[in-house]
């Protein structure tokens, strides 16, 4: 699904206002106007824009002043483009020297400032992306730091830690099950004075919470949070200002319960004042759900495996699902892979774990994509040599990617080495069959095959034969010979059709770390 790019214009110009609103939308965007930087600033207090483009010379409040206003924000992800008829040396200085995308001279050209604003779209994904990444990486070094911890009230410092620092939430709160006494609670916060606040209101808060609990969920799935829109929304925007007993507006609440197992522990709060830019973006909500979860876990001793294994799926799933958007060609190729994978991991008799790496490392192995640009990905036809090199930098990127993570420490070879060949000729290090682990041999056959019998964007699957004819003539170059062997039996059984249907090989089901 392709989500629209929502344009702020700010111009005390209403032609001009009206020019890009009219323009601009019938370019497929979704625009929103300002007549000055204070409209501008109290619009951005309740909608999350993609870009802003703004004009420099305004009354009340300038374009300079707006973008300095902005760049007091912690986690801004907003581009901004400007645009200005004053266009001086000076100002074209300054506002670079403020973090300004891009800079246009009125009057321009509307297609001159189209490409501009598609060039800065272009920019703001590469950097939404590695943002995304960074987010994955920290998410599970949390995960690795919170299993170090037995007490919980120092799982829950380092999840209000990583929720304040990461996302734009400025406090939060939790309401924990006492460890023996089922039917006792008590608070812990971020801060001294709102933990003291709640510990007074615990029984009302409790109350309040089990009275309503078929309407209090996280918000986790909402585009826009402006919470005081929604009714249901506004009762708890409302009752929280009174747990907390602080004079500053609240514009968004998010609640997540403590739950494992089956076990009710408590609920964790995620306060952000109405008055504090930036608003919340969906990776931020998605990363304090993945945080909630890892502290339910954490706190659940007795089924922390379990549960930590859907928490990573969760997360794993989110980019895969997020690399296979980009890369038409990728969309359910892991989920083949690692079917094809499975099977002839058990026809090589191999063990239960190494079936489990397979299955671990087969779901990752293209995970490096999500660091390729798109038109790469997805170019009508094949890749100049140029082009070539930068696609083979995904082996390096997965590795990268999952390499802190000590609980996928046994697929990082199949994600590092799923190109390389048993006469040493592929990337990215070049390994000779002898040093190819047999894991990684069974990734590359599935791979190689599901990447002949797919439709490209530059030509269609290749017949049967065709492909039975490479694992043959590749026997002992590209593909181990017994695995090349099997392969083309199961090939000519026509086996791979009824591979292709069984789901029930692509769970993920990682090691004790």
């Amino acid at each position: 699904m392709v989500t629209s790019i929502k344009i702020l214009v700010v111009d005390d110009s209403e032609i001009m206002r009206n020019f890009l609103k009219d323009s601009l939308s019938d370019s497929n965007y979704e625009v929103d106007t300002a007549e000055d930087g204070l409209e501008a600033l109290d619009k951005l207090k309740s909608q999350i824009y993609d870009i802003l483009l703004t004009d420099l010379k305004m009354p009340r409040m300038d374009g300079i002043s707006l973008i300095q206003e902005l760049g007091k924000t912690e986690n801004c992800q907003m581009s901004v483009v400007v645009m200005t008829s004053h266009g001086t040396l000076d100002s074209a200085r300054q506002a670079l020297q403020e973090g300004v995308s891009n800079y246009i001279l009125k009057p321009f050209d509307y297609k001159d400032l189209l490409k501009i604003i598609n060039n800065t779209i272009e920019r703001k994904r590469i950097k939404e992306e590695k943002i995304k990444i960074n987010l994955f990486s920290e998410l599970f070094s949390i995960n690795e730091k919170i299993n170090l911890n037995t007490e919980e009230k120092n799982i829950l410092t380092m999840v209000f830690q990583a929720a304040v620092t990461s996302t734009p939430v400025d406090r939060c709160f939790a309401i924990i099950q006492d460890v023996y006494k089922e039917n006792e609670f008590s608070a812990v916060s971020s801060d001294d004075k709102t933990e003291d606040t709640v510990n007074l209101n615990l029984v009302k808060f409790l109350r309040d919470f089990r009275s309503n609990s078929t309407k209090l969920r996280p918000v986790v799935l909402k585009k826009e949070y402006k919470l005081t829109e929604d009714s249901t929304n506004n009762y708890y925007v409302s009752s929280t200002k009174s747990y907390i007993g602080h004079d500053e507006g609240i514009n968004v609440v998010i609640f997540a319960p403590l739950k494992a197992a089956g076990r009710y522990r408590g609920e964790i709060v995620f306060i952000k004042n109405s008055q504090s830019l930036p608003l919340m973006s969906e990776a931020d909500i998605q990363f304090l759900s993945f945080l909630s979860i890892q502290a339910s876990m954490s706190i659940e001793n007795s089924r922390l495996f379990a549960d930590l294994n859907e928490a990573y799926l969760s997360a794993i799933n989110s980019l895969i699902l997020g690399m296979e958007a980009k890369d038409t060609y990728t969309s359910g190729h892991s989920d083949r892979v690692t079917r094809i994978s499975i099977f002839l991991g058990k026809k090589l008799g191999l063990s239960e774990k190494e079936l489990n790496i397979i299955a671990n490392g087969a779901k990752l192995h293209d995970i490096g994509k999500i660091g390729i640009p798109e038109a790469i990905l997805n170019k009508p036809g094949p890749l100049s040599s140029e082009e070539f090199e930068i696609i083979r930098k995904h082996v390096v990127i997965g590795f990268d990617m999952i390499k802190p993570i000590k609980a996928l420490k046994d697929i990082r070879g199949i994600v590092r080495s799923h190109h390389e060949r048993e006469d040493g000729k592929g990337y990215p290090d070049g390994l000779l069959g002898k040093n190819i682990p047999m894991v990684v041999k069974v990734v590359i056959a599935a791979d190689a095959y599901d990447a002949m019998h797919s439709k490209r964007v530059y030509r269609d699957e290749l017949p049967v034969q065709k492909i039975v004819s490479e694992f043959i003539s590749q026997r002992g170059r590209q593909f181990d010979p017994l695995i090349s062997d099997i392969m083309v039996k199961l090939i000519n059984s026509h086996a791979m059709e009824e591979i292709l249907k069984d789901s029930s090989t692509t769970l993920i089901r990682l090691p004790a770390a």
